[in-house]
């Protein structure tokens, strides 16, 4: 289970990363932590030890998913622009973390 988790983490890090090096970020205070999004979630994907690619994955995903909650309270303020493609990286974030934490057990 941990292969699709280091895919569909490797993929939501590129995807941020893509969107802050391609210029479609609007908000220039979420550069730095969207790049380092982009960095942790590709890192801890290609780590080749199971144990330390499930901690990372962890971290990351926890790190990614406070980093777009804080985007996307931004974005729900009067007058903010409702981005559907954030709530659904969240939902992906968020489900990759629930499972990751569900399979604590199985990582040695």
């Amino acid at each position: 289970m941990l292969k699709p988790l280091r895919f569909v983490s490797a993929l939501a890090g590129a995807v941020t990363a893509a969107n802050v090096l391609l210029g479609y970020m609007t908000t220039p205070e979420f550069v730095a932590p969207d790049i380092l999004v982009g960095i942790i979630l590709i890192a801890a994907a290609l780590c080749p030890s199971p144990l330390w690619a499930w901690r990372g994955l962890v971290f990351g995903n926890a790190y990614a998913l406070g980093v777009f909650s804080v985007a996307l309270a931004a974005r729900m303020q009067p007058g903010g622009v409702f981005n559907p493609g954030l709530v659904a990286i969240i939902i992906v974030v968020a489900a990759s973390l629930a499972v990751l934490l569900t399979m604590r057990s199985d990582i040695r």
